[in-house]
Formats: structure tokens, C-alpha cells, sequence
């Protein structure tokens, strides 16, 4: 989930929403 997270976070928004998503 992190992992994910982590390389999401490169768009920031789209990485706060699957962290909302997987939290």
C-alpha cells in the first residue's frame, strides 16, 4: 500500500486520494 502510495505520489493529488482510498 505504501509502495503504491510512494509511486503514485509522483501526480501528489492522485496519491492522496488512493491513500484516502487505502487508509
Amino acid at each position: 500500500m505504501k509502495l503504491f502510495a510512494l509511486i503514485r505520489g509522483n501526480k501528489g493529488m492522485v496519491f492522496k486520494l488512493d491513500f484516502d482510498l487505502r487508509n
